[in-house]
Parts: structure tokens; C-alpha cells; sequence
């Protein structure tokens, strides 16, 4: 299986042309390292990482909060419109010591409090606003004594 493939298949998407689609969100497979090389290498190669495939109204409570930059919000909605590929969201979590992870973890209190990393609340305020039903978040998980150097 080729890098793209597996990719995408992580993702939980379908290749696309160049383009992997996750339901209605168009991730890269051109080049997928433009989007965080950390990120797009634990998906690769790491099995501390998964992916959630999640509503991006439930997404966006797991994200800090900010002030939106309109023009960037009307440039992402008119990538997605337009099938061009958008890197998916991604968060960098610490659990806590002696604690397992599973997917129902990463809605829970904790996570709020153990993220230590992030990228893509434009995109997810995209997705809204586009009214996609389920976008990627791609969640790298550390433990704690990574975290609390």
C-alpha cells in the first residue's frame, strides 16, 4: 500500500484524484506532508494516533476558541466547494498517567484540559458553515511524561 493510500485510508476517506474524500471534506494526497509533518507522520506510521470522523460542531468544542478571519473562513468554504485539498484539523493531547485512550476519551473533560497543541479551527468553522455533517480530526496522543518535561 503506497503512503497516499495508506493516508487516506486512516483518514477513512476515498482517493479522489489528488484529492481524498472524507465524506464532503477534500484532504490532500498531492503532497500530503504541506499539511503538519508531525501530524501526517504519526498517521502514517504511528498507532498513538487516530482519527475521528466527527460532526465539526462537536470538533470545534475540542479546539480553543478565537476570532475568525472572514476572509480566510470564505477562502476555505470556497476550497471545499470546490473539492480543492484542505489539510484535516489536528490536536496534540496528553493523557493523563495510568490513564488508557479510547475515542470517547477525547470528548471528555480531559481532553479540554490536556491539549497541548492544535491546528485547523478556520477549517472546522469552514465545515460549519458549510454545512458538513462529519469532518477528519486527526488526534496524536502522548503520555503525560511527554507532555510535562
Amino acid at each position: 500500500m503506497s503512503r497516499k493510500d495508506t493516508y487516506c485510508s486512516r483518514l477513512g476517506g476515498i482517493q479522489e484524484g489528488d484529492v481524498c474524500m472524507v465524506e464532503d471534506f477534500p484532504a490532500p494526497l498531492k503532497d500530503i506532508f504541506y499539511c503538519a509533518p508531525v501530524a501526517t507522520e504519526a498517521l502514517l506510521h504511528e498507532e498513538d494516533t487516530i482519527v475521528l470522523n466527527i460532526d465539526p460542531n462537536e470538533a470545534k468544542k475540542l479546539f480553543p476558541k478565537t476570532i475568525y478571519s472572514e476572509r480566510i473562513i470564505k477562502e476555505l468554504r470556497d476550497r471545499i466547494r470546490n473539492k480543492q485539498d484542505l489539510c484535516p484539523p489536528w490536536l496534540l493531547l496528553c493523557k493523563p498517567i495510568n490513564s488508557s485512550f479510547d475515542e470517547g476519551w477525547a470528548f471528555g473533560r480531559l481532553a479540554e484540559q490536556c491539549i497541548v497543541a492544535h491546528e485547523g479551527r478556520h477549517r472546522i468553522e469552514a465545515a460549519v458553515r458549510e454545512g458538513l455533517k462529519n469532518i477528519p480530526i486527526v488526534i496524536k496522543i502522548k503520555d503525560s511524561s511527554y507532555c510535562y518535561r
